[in-house]
């Protein structure tokens, strides 16, 4: 997060972005920095996930292997 959300402008490859509901100031960012690439079609999908910073890892990697998953064949 602390190194896409002032380039997004600049963004080519997709990237997705994954943060802990609970992680209030994170997620402030990330859900505003997706609404502004939104905007400027830019390639970027952020998901929101119970838990907080610390907590998050296992459903990070579940959030990102469902999404990457059905595309590896």
């Amino acid at each position: 997060m602390r190194l896409f959300a002032p380039h997004v402008a600049k963004m080519k490859q997709p990237h997705f972005a994954c943060v802990g509901e609970a992680d209030r100031p994170a997620r402030e960012v990330v859900e505003q920095t997706a609404s502004r690439t939104h905007g400027l079609h830019l390639p970027l999908e952020a998901t929101v996930v119970a838990g907080d910073h610390f907590t998050n890892l296992p459903r990070y990697m579940a959030a990102y292997l469902g999404r990457v998953s059905p595309k590896v064949k």
